[in-house]
């Protein structure tokens, strides 16, 4: 049975030690090699990468649409009535996560290609991408004002309940938001996202390890209630 993996991304995976060092115009957060791997986690801050690209690309590939598109006819069995559309025109619909370091926001390349944690928000459904594509039915939105959103999202997984999702958007011009999901636990409770159209604004950590999988870094935490204070 799959276990939903929705919403709040908490990059929380044990971390190697905290260096930062310096090649040329590679920024190093961390490097470790052996005889077997070459490990490194790195800033990089080139605009047009291959590795950019890839994580901006919100595009469905063909195994993903039919997997969605399977998924949708289960979610009309489950619902039994046509899905409710809601304006949400003001809201961007593509979403990734922002990390901390040294002060700094960052946009981030996993070691995992599942744990990108995009997430789009259509009319009708909020779809998570991780390690499976999750959908989730919009059962409500209210729009408090011009940077407050309030979602309410259906569970459908076992023991998952329904989501009280609210959007706070604190920066108009980068478009970033912190991300309150009240069912999480506190520890995952809050999360930083950019839309895609502000990503632009910020460089690329990667976490890369050509030989295997590593452990996801693990960055500096984020102070959400000063965030979203006055929100």
């Amino acid at each position: 049975m799959r276990k939903l993996i929705f919403g709040i991304l908490f990059i929380a995976a044990c971390s190697p030690g905290k260096k930062q060092t310096a090649t040329g115009d590679t920024i190093f957060i961390y490097r470790e090699k052996t005889k077997d791997h070459y490990y490194k986690v790195y800033i990089d801050p080139n605009k047009q990468s291959a590795d950019r690209q890839h994580l901006l690309d919100f595009q469905f590939d063909k195994e993903e649409q039919k997997e969605i598109t399977e998924d949708y006819v289960n979610i009309k069995r489950e619902f039994c009535t046509p899905l409710k559309k809601y304006d949400l025109s003001n809201l961007p619909s593509e979403w990734l996560p922002l990390v901390l370091h040294k002060g700094k926001y960052y946009i981030y390349y996993p070691s995992d290609y599942g744990c990108t944690g995009r997430t789009t928000i259509t009319d009708t459904m909020m779809i998570y991408r991780g390690f499976e594509i999750f959908q989730n039915p919009l059962l409500l939105t209210n729009k408090i004002n011009i940077h407050k959103y309030q979602l309410k999202i259906a569970g459908r997984y076992p023991n998952e309940k329904d989501k009280q999702l609210t959007i706070y958007i604190i920066d108009d011009k980068k478009k970033v938001a912190v991300w309150e999901d009240m069912s999480q636990p506190m520890a995952s409770r809050y999360g930083l996202y950019v839309a895609r159209e502000g990503a632009a604004s910020f460089d690329m950590v990667v976490n890369r390890c050509e030989q295997n999988k590593v452990m996801e870094y693990q960055f500096d935490k984020v102070d959400y209630a000063g965030l979203i204070k006055g929100k």
